[in-house]
């Protein structure tokens, strides 16, 4: 039985407090360390989200990114959130996810206590409470 017979909904457009998404693929956050070592995102990860819009997903959620790069990183090349150094990669990222008829959100966010790149560098820890 094909999965349009199972799943008659999945390749049928849906609109979401009016965004309109051309199916039901979503591309879950994960993270492809493909960021450049600066946070910013280069051409290897313009590409990997470009492929996955041109592969048919309706909406991808960018990995990881944190909003306050270099502090509270999660993980070595992680995309970088915390100003306007990064928008010109973003707006890449963005125009080629576009160009394919995909939409695109963000997972934000703020390591804490387990920013491993901050316990790497030394820098101190940005949580709301010592250790």
């Amino acid at each position: 039985m094909s999965a349009n017979k199972v799943y008659p909904l999945l390749k049928s457009p849906i609109t979401i407090r009016g965004m309109t998404l051309r199916n039901r693929f979503m591309l879950a956050a994960m993270g492809s360390n493909f960021a450049e070592e600066d946070g910013s995102c280069g051409e290897r990860i313009q590409a990997y989200y470009e492929n996955h819009a041109r592969g048919g997903t309706g909406l991808i959620m960018l990995e990881t990114t944190s909003i306050a790069w270099p502090a509270a990183a999660s993980m070595p090349n992680m995309v970088g959130f915390s100003n306007e150094s990064f928008l010109p990669g973003l707006t890449q990222v963005v125009e080629r996810v576009h160009k394919h008829g995909a939409k695109i959100a963000a997972q934000l966010n703020h390591s804490g206590k387990v920013s491993q790149e901050d316990i790497v560098a030394g820098r101190p820890l940005w949580i709301p409470h010592p250790l």
